[in-house]
């Protein structure tokens, strides 16, 4: 096994609140891990150790927090003094008791339990912190499981606990931890939605001085060679003493057998039961390949932890074969009917001039009622709202933009959100490199696509998919404005699939190649003219897919793809002085300053004259005159 080993010359601690530069120390002798005679303050909850319930109606609710036997052995001995709640806002708390129990799910049965006065100010709109000390201290017995938590009578309007995700960082000012649970009425176990807090105050001689717990990691996902892979970790410290210094040791491995080790001491200032935030970036050299695997171990710098088994963390990334520019793709919800989405087309197109080489821009009409071109499909993406709907509206990449959101789309509400979120979509790696062409037949109407897909990455376990938008441009409408119904031409249209909706799933564990073919609809006649080949292109792409969660249906990369149309079909340029109009079995011409061409959607040509009625079957013709034409459809 090749060694190799790094000294990290610096690197930052954060606490959630605040941040410390960082200094290295050299390594110092392990003291003793226990304190003299101290108090601290646990409101730390573990996992899977969280239990409540909170009912709508005139009933009592419980809320704990638990103290798992490993912990308990730790404070053998020591004593409960103080009970700290967080509480909600409502007016009364009657019938308040602070419970200590070996099993809260057996009701009825306490350890220990005593009245409380929580009687706060009439229509408090602030959550309120009390500190309610026990009459006798309880004694931990090491060991044994030890809930300690509270009851309180509530109704549809008292309750007592404290909402919002971010509670435990906020409510008290401090960098505290509280468990969470949700209002289902039972019993639930590491649910999220309320804030369960809860903390002790702990005295005794013999609790452990320090104790760290990595409580969570993250790490990007992909590393380029010759930059930083950026690693974090979310620190807790249980033991009774502040920390100022801590060793880490990230393990680096890669290959068969080839291995770094990054190792280092940073300051901080972590108090007893309080949490840090730690960021390192770990170097990707040019001999690493493939996925990468991380362990990342902390230890106190100045004493021994009673618990080394929670020092450890372990993650993988992914080193990038090549560098590729990315595409993202722009969905957006828009409709006839939406009076706000022509002020949206503006802030998308002016978007789209500074940022948009490398933006695929489609439009679904759909998200706030229909119309004349919008297709099932259409009516099926709202499923990405994972909600109420409404136009206009966007999705970068299928990804959630916006912290503690269960949804990909947003509202694009001025020029300069979008265009950071468009450009935070385009600094993330392409993980996979597309090629695709598209070819037309036009006698039968049917585009051809030729796909190829190379991962330049190994990409998560997920189910991949790849989806072949068929879109048209330049299509006549109406649209609703503040000024009333306007004229309007509608582009980037989605039309259809040739993938399906939802795609089809592709194995990107090795190169992918693969053949579609789509089939454009008759050219449409009446008001509104649309299918038309030569206005048409595709949007190829991969993305991740899942049939529950839509925000789990990132898109990797994407390709915008022309149509090769045969010579004789092309873009059609209208001159108002020259007018050709179908008929039955004949065009009607009238402005023709030289011969008409009459032209099959073939190319072929099929009559020229310059007679002001050209017999011809029916069917659809493009009809020239020196470099202007039109389209008719003969009947």
């Amino acid at each position: 096994m090749k060694l190799k080993h790094i000294l990290l010359p610096m690197m930052a601690c954060m606490a959630l609140a605040t941040s410390a530069q960082v200094d290295i120390q050299p390594a110092k002798a392990p003291e003793a891990s226990r304190a003299e005679a101290e108090e601290m303050l646990f409101t730390y909850v573990p996992t899977d150790a969280s239990v409540g319930t909170i009912s709508t109606g005139s009933t009592t609710s419980f809320a704990y927090i638990c103290l798992p036997a490993e912990r308990t052995a730790l404070y053998n001995g020591a004593k409960i003094t103080k009970v700290r709640v967080v509480l909600g806002t409502f007016r009364s708390r009657p019938n308040f008791k602070i419970n200590i129990t070996k099993d809260c799910r057996e009701d009825g049965y306490f350890e220990y339990q005593q009245d409380a006065d929580v009687v706060s100010a009439e229509d408090s709109t602030t959550p309120v912190v009390y500190d309610i000390e026990l009459d006798a201290p309880y004694t931990i017995t090491g060991g044994e499981e030890l809930y300690v938590g509270y009851q309180v009578a509530t109704s549809s309007s008292s309750r007592p606990i404290v909402e919002g995700a971010d509670t435990r960082l906020t409510i008290t000012g401090t960098n505290d931890l509280y468990g969470y649970y949700s209002n289902n009425g039972a019993y639930i176990v590491n649910a999220s939605g309320y804030a369960n807090c809860i903390g002790l105050y702990i005295e005794g001689e013999n609790l452990p001085a320090n104790d760290i717990e990595i409580l969570d990691g993250q790490l990007d996902n992909f590393g380029y060679p010759g930059a930083d892979c950026a690693l974090s970790a979310f620190i807790y410290n249980s033991g009774a003493q502040s920390l100022t210094a801590i060793d880490y040791e990230a393990v680096v491995s890669y290959g068969e057998a080839e291995s770094q080790t990054l190792t280092g001491t940073f300051a901080c200032d972590l108090g007893s039961c309080q949490t840090a935030e730690l960021n390192m970036g770990l170097p990707v050299t040019a001999d690493m390949a493939g996925d990468v695997d991380v362990v990342l171990t902390l230890t106190p710098s100045d004493s021994d932890d009673p618990t080394l088994s929670n020092n450890s963390w372990t993650g993988r990334f992914s080193v990038l074969a090549g560098t590729k520019q990315r595409t993202v793709l722009m969905e957006h919800f828009t409709t006839q009917a939406c009076v706000n989405c022509p002020a949206a087309d503006e802030v998308l197109e002016q978007v789209m001039e500074e940022v948009g080489d490398n933006v695929v821009w489609v439009s679904h009409h759909a998200g706030y009622e229909t119309d004349f071109l919008t297709t099932q499909d259409d009516e099926n993406y709202v499923w990405f709202y994972n909600g109420s709907t409404y136009a206009p509206a966007i999705m970068l990449d299928r990804t959630v933009l916006t912290s503690g959101s269960y949804t990909p789309v947003m509202f694009p509400s001025d020029a300069i959100t979008v265009k950071s979120a468009i450009n935070s979509a385009l600094a993330l790696p392409a993980i996979v490199e597309l090629g695709a062409e598209a070819s037309y037949d036009a006698a039968s109407r049917t585009i051809t696509f030729d796909i190829t897909a190379s991962p330049l990455a190994t990409l998560s376990d997920r189910e991949v998919r790849l989806n072949i938008y068929v879109m048209e441009d330049n299509i006549a409408g109406r649209q609703q404005s503040y000024d009333g119904t306007i004229d309007w031409t509608h582009n980037h249209v989605y039309r259809g699939n040739a993938t399906g909706c939802w795609g089809t799933a592709i194995d990107l564990t090795k190169d992918y190649s693969g053949s579609f073919s789509y089939v454009i609809p008759d050219l449409t006649s009446g008001r509104y003219v649309y299918n038309k080949p030569e206005d048409m292109w595709a949007c190829v792409f991969v993305s991740y897919f899942s049939t529950s969660n839509p925000a789990q249906c990132e898109v990797i990369n994407t390709q915008r793809v022309p149509l090769d149309l045969p010579a004789g079909i092309e873009s059609v340029a209208v001159d108002q002085a020259f007018k050709a109009v179908g008929d039955c079995g004949a065009i009607r011409v009238t402005g023709a300053k030289a011969p008409v061409e009459v032209y099959g959607i073939d190319g072929s040509l099929r009559a020229k004259s310059m007679a002001e009625s050209i017999s011809v079957p029916s069917g659809v013709y493009i009809v020239r005159c020196g470099n202007q034409a039109q389209k008719v459809n003969v009947k």
